[in-house]
This record gives C-alpha cells, sequence and structure tokens, in this order.
C-alpha cells in the first residue's frame, strides 16, 4: 500500500514540474528591441568625404541591457558600441547604406538603415506648388469650430531624391497621420481665432514649407442679397 501511495507522489510531482514548464507563466518569452526614433531622416545627402552622426534611440519590453552594432557598405564608419555612431562618407559619388542593429542579448534583435547619396552637386530644396486651398495672413480660410478642412499640395525634388513630408498645427489636430502624405485633413479646435498649419517637405539636405493661415469661427454668417426689393 505504501508503495503504491509513493508510486502516486511521485507521479503528481512530475506532473506539477511538467505543467510549470510547459505553462510559460504567461510571459509569452523574450520580446525584441524597438526602435523609438532615429536621426537623422532618410535618406540622407551627403558631400564626398563629409561626416555625418547617427543616432536612434531604443527601449526594450523587458528592460535588457542593449547593446549597438554598427555596419556600413561604403565610406568609413568610426567605430561605435552606443546609440550613435560617426560615418565619414566615400570621397566619390554614389550611394551607401548605414545600419544599426540593437540587441538585448538574449535573441532579441531590431535594425535600421538609413540610404546615403554622396554628391558633390548642390543640392536645391524641394519644390512646393498647387497649394489648396489658397490662403494668406491677410486672407485666411474660414471654419467653423470643431469642423474639417482638407489641405492638400504637389511637391517635386530638382535632384530626384526621395521626398519626407511632415504636417503640424498651431491649434487643433489632424484626422489620421498625414505624415509623408500631400494631403492631410485638419480638425479645427472647439474655440474661435487664428491657426496654422505647417507642411515641411525635407529631401534631407534641404527643406521647404508652406503654411496655410485658418480662421476658426463660432459659426459662418452666409449673407444672401435680396435683389427683387421684397
Amino acid at each position: 500500500m505504501n508503495l503504491k501511495r509513493n508510486a502516486f507522489a511521485v507521479l503528481l510531482l512530475c506532473l506539477v514540474v511538467l505543467t510549470a514548464g510547459c505553462g510559460g507563466g504567461g510571459g509569452g518569452g523574450n520580446k525584441a528591441p524597438r526602435i523609438k526614433s532615429h536621426a537623422p531622416s532618410s535618406p540622407v545627402v551627403v558631400a564626398p568625404g563629409a561626416n555625418q552622426t547617427f543616432s536612434v534611440v531604443a527601449e526594450d519590453p523587458d528592460g535588457d541591457d542593449l547593446d549597438y552594432a554598427w555596419t556600413a557598405t561604403a565610406g568609413t564608419l568610426h567605430p561605435s558600441t552606443t546609440n550613435a555612431a560617426v560615418w565619414t562618407a566615400p570621397q566619390t559619388e554614389g550611394t551607401a547604406k548605414v545600419t544599426v542593429s540593437v540587441s538585448d542579448g538574449r535573441g532579441g534583435v531590431t535594425s535600421f538603415a538609413w540610404d546615403i547619396t554622396i554628391t558633390a552637386s548642390p543640392v536645391n530644396p524641394p519644390i512646393i506648388t498647387n497649394q489648396q486651398p489658397a490662403s494668406s495672413k491677410d486672407s485666411r480660410i474660414e471654419i467653423n469650430v470643431n469642423e474639417k478642412q482638407a489641405l492638400s499640395i504637389r511637391v517635386s525634388d530638382p535632384q530626384g531624391l526621395p521626398l519626407n513630408i511632415h504636417w503640424a498645427c498651431s491649434r487643433g489636430s489632424f484626422e489620421g497621420d498625414p505624415t509623408d502624405n500631400i494631403t492631410a485633413t485638419w480638425v479645427a479646435p472647439d474655440t474661435t481665432g487664428d491657426a496654422e498649419v505647417t507642411v515641411t517637405v525635407s529631401n534631407g539636405v534641404k527643406t521647404a514649407e508652406h503654411i496655410f493661415y485658418l480662421d476658426v469661427k463660432g459659426t459662418i454668417q452666409w449673407v444672401r442679397e435680396d435683389i427683387t426689393g421684397s
């Protein structure tokens, strides 16, 4: 009888150990690091032989210490094990890529790469055209509180470089994220007054911007003249 009880106890202990090992405790395993931001924006344009600093801000969901590894397809990358590195462009025109890999030492790895153009030619800023609707400081777009206003531009780059587009507003908010779009929907605030929406376009070296000027009204009164005399 005691032998059966001992065997049952051993079996029960094995089941407990197996359950603890397979249950995972709900932790979901190791999570990879996350790169929150990077500088400068990609793509990057530099002159031959120029120095360029690259950096990232990263975090680890598990709180692990992070290691940084940098590589470059061309040019000279000055040794770094931190979140920033200095790269020297080659003396000839062309393209290159700088990559940073962030690891947590437990198998979690994430990376980001900058695309780089090396050119000796002067870089001109992007061109913004066809801003709709038209506005100025003296002729603002009138809109009611909490209403939406569609805004749009056209963009081009004299060098044919890729463009980054950023929208910002002094008041109100945007419907969705308009980043890298030529259109944006601005939502007026719930208070009256002037507001500005600025769109900035960058080719990695030069930037151009346009400002939309708006006037938020409590209620816009549309007046129709009675020409019948009645």
